[in-house]
């Protein structure tokens, strides 16, 4: 599982897993700061980028496996589900 997070001047993410007693347990963190240009983002565009860094910072981990990214915005969700 991915979980994303924004703020206004940065974005983060953190990879888990289930063990075998079916607890998460941290794989990898990643925390980027913005740029300039990012910056003037509107919150969701900030929340499609978490998304597409996290495909592309995670990729080896992501090929062949099934993933669940959790993005707290509700419309990128929907944008994500179509």
């Amino acid at each position: 599982m991915v979980y994303t997070f924004t703020s206004n001047s940065s974005i983060a993410t953190v990879l888990t897993q289930k063990d075998v007693e079916g607890n998460k347990r941290l794989i990898y963190f990643m925390s980027v700061s913005l740029h300039v240009l990012e910056l003037n983002y509107p919150a969701i565009d900030k929340q499609t980028y978490v998304v597409y860094k996290v495909v592309e910072y995670f990729r080896p981990y992501l090929l062949k496996a099934h993933m669940i990214i959790f993005v707290p915005h509700p419309v990128v969700r929907t944008l994500l589900m179509q």
